[in-house]
């Protein structure tokens, strides 16, 4: 069973020149979702069980894409769960900033940022996991790409 999460988009306002110096390869943008990158992270319950959130990247519209996030928290209680993403056109300079929350458990909760627009161009990601289990048991993990969209 998917459960499925929307997001919150928050404008930018500064550039990031840091995401420029990303080494990793770029994806052309298709009709298809593209997976971008693997966030790993401990589950925020029991530290030793491994859990992660896959982002894949889908076309929405010219200038436009669709985020999903995969998550795979490996716990049936499940946790609190922040993903956020910093991006920047590296071909205009525009550059945002999105998150989406959700109670994640199990094997397979969707978060989505849909509508999130980055004029075309080659943008490069960083996406951000952010998960908070029993008491003050935190967990983090992040990940880089970079995609090309229409």
């Amino acid at each position: 069973m998917t459960t499925r999460h929307t997001l919150r988009l928050l404008a930018a306002t500064a550039g990031v020149g840091a995401l420029a110096l990303l080494g990793t390869p770029v994806a052309s943008a298709q009709t298809e979702a593209t997976e971008l990158c693997t966030i790993p992270y401990p589950n925020a319950n029991v530290f030793e069980i491994p859990a992660s959130s896959r982002v894949e990247v889908s076309p929405a519209g010219p200038g436009t894409i669709d985020v999903d996030i995969h998550t795979k928290a490996n716990s049936l209680i499940g946790y609190d769960q922040r993903i956020g993403v910093v991006w920047a056109n590296l071909d205009t300079g525009r550059s945002g900033v999105a998150e989406t929350n959700a109670r994640v458990r199990g094997f397979d909760t969707l978060l989505e940022i849909d509508g999130l627009t980055t004029e075309p161009g080659t943008i490069a990601f960083v996406f951000s996991a952010s998960n908070h289990g029993w008491g003050d048991n935190y967990t983090y993990g992040d990940c880089s790409a970079e995609y090309t969209v229409s």
